[in-house]
């Protein structure tokens, strides 16, 4: 599998402006690498349309905005010789032969387990959040890269209220990583397909999603509605973001401060999921309360939440029972 945004020719000088490190691998070796980070990441990102237009760039220097697609391609490519490490290392650092597999590191040169894991770590982080970086720049640039506009990312961006990874950050604290957001994205779907709309309409949630939500009617409350959204999808999510599907089933994940020799697989303790899961319900209730709160008292601009909802809709979604002045009765 041939890579289409690297070259064999200066291929050593090529890496080495993406991982400043000694990078003695050859293209040959790790294009096959390259040419998978590109299948599974990058050109489903761009969209075929726009990869197309960054490989021909790439291999003609000529496009409508050499300076853009330059900052495009430095940024495509910082990824990929990232990912493309992150997906071979396993094979890279073996030597393999008719007689089996071995190390190609002597004993005393070997990397402990931690000092691996680490390496593997900044690889694909690295890989993964430059993709996030290339994601803003396009929109920022859609003028110029209008093939974007056809990616199933673009569209996809259209039908969602929290379209990035920066934005569910400034919510809930992820540390910015994209493979946190991407694994939380099923829930914000999850979220604004059946609760969201089960509060606000359906009618009144395509209006969101289709309005100019800087407008001062949108501005006032948006953000509520954003925060609904995002911590109780973390409550919807909170129990699998650190669960991994093996052939054994599932396992829990989590680093060890006590072990230099890598990670160590326990099961978390529910009480610390239970203390942050009624945690984010709670403030993902008061935030609708808050954002319907203000709809209501501006009827007049939300006829579709009205219609929806009622004239006297109630801002809260537990239940109050008053019992004042009526018999009580023991069994």
């Amino acid at each position: 599998m041939q890579p289409r945004l690297f070259k064999e020719d200066g291929n050593a000088d090529d890496f080495k402006k993406y991982l400043p490190v000694n990078v003695n691998t050859s293209f040959r070796t790790l294009a096959p690498y390259l040419g998978l980070a590109e299948l599974n990441y990058i050109n489903p990102l761009l969209g075929d349309e726009l990869f197309d237009e960054l490989a021909t760039f790439y291999e003609t220097n000529t496009a409508k905005d050499i300076v853009k697609y330059s900052q495009l391609l430095t940024y495509v490519k910082y990824s990929e010789i990232h990912l493309s490490y992150f997906l071979g290392w396993a094979v890279l650092s073996t030597a393999i032969s008719d007689g089996g597999a071995s190390t190609k590191a002597d004993g005393d040169k070997r990397l402990y387990r931690y000092q691996e894991v680490a390496i593997l770590e900044s690889f694909k982080n690295n890989g993964f959040n430059i993709l996030d970086t290339v994601l803003n720049y396009l929109h920022e640039h859609i003028d110029v890269f209008e093939a974007f506009k056809k990616s199933n990312f673009y569209s996809d961006a259209k039908k969602t209220l929290i379209p990035t990874t920066a934005m569910f950050n400034s919510i809930y604290n992820i540390n910015n990583s994209r493979l946190v957001f991407l694994k939380m994205k099923q829930y914000i779907k999850l979220v604004e397909d059946i609760e969201l709309v089960h509060h606000l309409g359906s009618e009144f949630v395509a209006e969101l999603l289709n309005a100019d939500l800087q407008e001062d009617k949108y501005n006032e409350f948006i953000e509520k509605i954003r925060n609904y959204i995002v911590y109780l999808s973390v409550t919807k999510g909170i129990g699998e973001l650190k669960k991994l599907p093996t052939e054994k089933g599932l396992i829990f994940e989590s680093s060890s401060d006590y072990s230099r020799d890598g990670y160590m697989q326990n099961p978390v303790e529910y009480k610390e999921i239970e203390v942050t899961l009624t945690f984010c319900k709670e403030t993902a209730e008061a935030y609708l309360s808050s954002a319907k709160h203000y709809l209501n008292q501006h009827a007049d601009d939300f006829p579709a939440f009205i219609e929806w909802a009622g004239k006297s809709s109630p801002e809260t979604t537990k239940i109050s029972r008053n019992n004042t002045g009526k018999k009580t009765v023991f069994i």
